[in-house]
């Protein structure tokens, strides 16, 4: 997502330097304008630097993209918080709880570098499609209506059509847990079951993931915007889905290991999982769909069994 979002930057006319641990990477970026790794037939633009060196980067610019999976980005801020001061804007595109506290990752920010200001980029965006070209529409949450501004000055385009939202939690919150439920509509198709099945467990999830929101202290009008309803379907249904390819692989290798080790990828969904008792304590709701997949997730037995016996119980 991070060289996806550069190459955006850097067509809007920006210059946009990403920083990557992998010297590979940096030194194919630079010579050749591709990253084969994650982006291998985009052709980046000439704004377009890779650098594995972060201390200078952020001595150039105020404004910080993190595309880096959930639960590294606290150590990352950590060990680099002195070279963020008052004048920097982070716009977080991670989607997950952080593991050892359950909360959302701007909330995290703050708490590790309060001086810095912090914004999220959720909705349904597939990393290929926005580097294509192809038209999405994202959803800018922050507090702050005039830092929102900076982001969405330097983000949109014709194709490329930002929201905004002084929801953070919210949706934040949708863009972690929306990939709980598409691991189960990847294990849904991985056993074949159809297109009135799916809908009925998508309707479920879309009920659960309002109630946690508002638990949460978000606003319960974001599930159904792109943050929610929009991020959903598109994780749910595409197939360059990591947590629908995780489902879809463990009803065939029926180990959570084999079935990581087939997507190849972090698989934000599974990490979610083993937070989201943390993330729920002091919640008296049910949540039966949720408590489903973990079930799914862990057990040995028959998923059909399983999933027939849910469905006449609860839907």
């Amino acid at each position: 997502m991070g060289t996806a979002l550069s190459a955006l930057v850097a067509q809007n006319g920006h210059k946009a330097t990403i920083w990557t641990i992998e010297p590979d990477v940096v030194k194919i970026i630079n010579n050749e304008h591709h990253n084969h790794k994650y982006l291998p037939k985009i052709e980046l633009p000439a704004g377009v630097r890779a650098t594995g060196d972060i201390a200078p980067a952020l001595k150039q610019t105020n404004l910080v993209i993190s595309a880096l999976p959930t639960q590294v980005v606290a150590s990352v801020v950590k060990n680099y918080v002195q070279n963020f001061t008052a004048a920097h804007l982070l716009l977080s595109v991670s989607k997950g709880f952080v593991k050892d506290t359950g909360e959302t990752v701007c909330r995290r920010i703050r708490h590790i570098a309060p001086r810095v200001r912090v914004a999220a980029l959720m909705g349904p965006l597939f990393a290929n499609e926005i580097a294509a070209g192809v038209p999405c529409a994202a959803i800018l949450a922050g507090a702050n209506v005039g830092e929102r501004g900076v982001f969405i000055d330097v983000l949109q385009s014709p194709v490329f059509r930002v929201q905004e939202t002084d929801d953070v939690v919210g949706a934040e919150a949708c863009g972690a847990l929306k990939n709980i439920y598409a691991v189960f509509m990847g294990i849904l198709a991985g056993l074949s079951y159809g297109w009135n099945t799916k809908s009925a467990f998508i309707t479920k999830a879309i009920q659960e993931m309002a109630e946690v929101v508002e638990h949460l202290g978000g606003k319960r009008e974001t599930v159904y915007g792109l943050a929610g309803l929009g991020d959903l379907v598109t994780t749910c249904f595409g197939e360059q889905s990591r947590n629908r390819r995780f489902g879809q692989a463990l009803c065939k290798e029926k180990s959570i290991d084999k079935a990581l080790q087939s997507v190849g990828q972090v698989v934000e969904g599974v990490k979610t999982l083993e937070v989201i008792d943390r993330v729920l304590k002091g919640y008296s709701g049910s949540l039966p769909l949720l408590k489903l997949i973990k079930r799914l997730v862990k057990s040995n037995g028959d998923p059909h069994t399983i999933i027939e016996q849910f469905f006449k119980k609860n839907m």
